[in-house]
């Protein structure tokens, strides 16, 4: 496994400077050694090479510091993403117009909100368009979304998922759905979400408040965090949204329900970040990093990826052998790991057999699946399974920085 130094390269600094350049419009000069491969390279695992190609070409518009073949790459990435920009647009609109038809609310999140607050919306990349609607609205939807030429992919408990070329929607029921890392009743808290929301012009469409927004938005990168990981884009998001509404929300309403999340100390923390990263500015209050714990998170953020797919998987497994209380001696760490992995939860099996919700009988008809699903895909399995052995130090470490940052 490579060492945090490694991770923390000259590019991957350059990554966070170039983004904190774009969003607060500062000029800067480049380093004498540096190389555009290496970057396009991590602006890549990190879905940014749209922003990061704008602010190169703006210091160096020659490309004397690049090779031809980084050039064309970055221009493919800024191409693609406007193009997929477009479309994405379209279909949003699109599908807007066929629910207002129906009478069916909806609320977009994620990215598509999101992306209207950088600078250049079309640079903001997402995979796919976030909706939340209400469940007796779904199979209407589900209909709506095939007679526009969309095909379901899978059947999740709480998100659907449909796709028509280029395009993917995740049409959510609720925006919290399976086994989190505390007691926190997280489904039933966004349960409630949509009735809290509010009407936008004179079609269905409906918004979050600013503050319920912001919330969920930092609970979507504390699920992230810990499960496969989040890249610098999830926490750019949070500073453009600081950027833009800081003066606007009502930060005792925020604290008084990151209470009841048990998200206070988390945000507190990713505001720390998000200043010392992109150099916003906060009115609320910040919990302060100690050097040590921020250059472990500075790494834990660049080497995962946008999502933390660039990372090891065997390590968030091991992190499930892991107990607050009692031993955690390697071999008991490794041991319910395993178990975890072969025989997991309800909550989380409800991906895999939806009827699970009303069903819990079913359970080990789920795991049968499970393994059935994974005889198929025996590569993705070994993946999980390599250096089991060798990452549990890793996982405790990724486990007490967790804690440390309020997960």
């Amino acid at each position: 496994m490579k060492t945090q130094g490694e991770f923390i390269t000259l590019e991957t600094k350059w990554l966070i400077t170039l983004l904190d350049t774009y969003i607060n419009e500062a000029g800067i000069g480049l380093p004498a050694s540096f190389s555009y491969e290496k970057l396009y390279e991590a602006g890549k695992k990190h879905s940014v090479l749209p922003i990061i190609f704008q602010e190169l070409y703006k210091i160096d518009p020659d490309w004397t510091r690049g090779s031809r073949e980084s050039l064309d790459l970055f221009k493919k990435a800024y191409i693609s993403a406007i193009y997929l920009s477009s479309l994405q647009d379209f279909a949003v609109e699109e599908l807007g117009d066929k629910l207002a038809e129906q009478g069916i609310g909806y609320i977009p999140v994620k990215g598509c909100v999101l992306k209207q607050l950088y600078p250049e919306p079309e640079l903001r990349t997402m995979s796919d368009i976030d909706i939340l609607i209400q469940e007796k609205d779904r199979l209407k939807t589900d209909e709506i979304l095939k007679n526009l030429g969309y095909e379901r992919q899978g059947l999740g408990s709480n998100v659907w998922t449909y796709k028509k070329g280029m395009v993917t929607f995740e049409i959510h029921v609720n925006l919290a759905g399976g086994k989190y890392w505390n007691d926190v009743d997280y489904i039933g808290y966004f349960s409630e979400i949509f009735d809290k929301s509010h009407s936008v012009g004179d079609k269905t469409q409906r918004r979050l408040s600013l503050e319920d927004h912001f919330l969920f938005l930092c609970f979507h990168l504390a699920k992230h965090l810990c499960s496969t990981g989040a890249g610098i884009r999830m926490i750019l998001d949070i500073a453009l949204y600081i950027k833009h509404y800081d003066g606007q929300m009502d930060w005792q309403y925020i604290w008084s329900e990151a209470d009841k999340l048990q998200l206070k100390e988390f945000i507190e923390t990713m505001l720390f970040i998000c200043q010392g990263w992109f150099h916003v500015k906060i009115s609320a209050s910040v919990k302060d990093l100690d050097p040590g714990t921020l250059a472990v998170f500075e790494e834990y953020v660049l080497s995962g990826g946008v999502f933390g797919f660039e990372r090891d998987d065997s390590i968030r497994r091991l992190r499930k052998g892991i107990r607050k209380k009692g031993s955690n001696r390697n071999l008991l760490v490794k041991l319910r790991a395993l178990l975890y992995l072969v025989f997991p939860d309800r909550s989380h099996m409800k991906d895999f057999l939806p009827e699970l919700e009303k069903y819990p009988v079913l359970l080990p008809a789920a795991w049968v699946k499970r393994w059935y699903l994974g005889i198929r895909n025996k590569e993705r399995v070994r993946r999980s399974l390599e250096n089991f052995n060798e990452n549990v130090d890793a996982a405790k470490g990724q486990w007490e920085l967790l804690k440390r940052i309020g997960l």
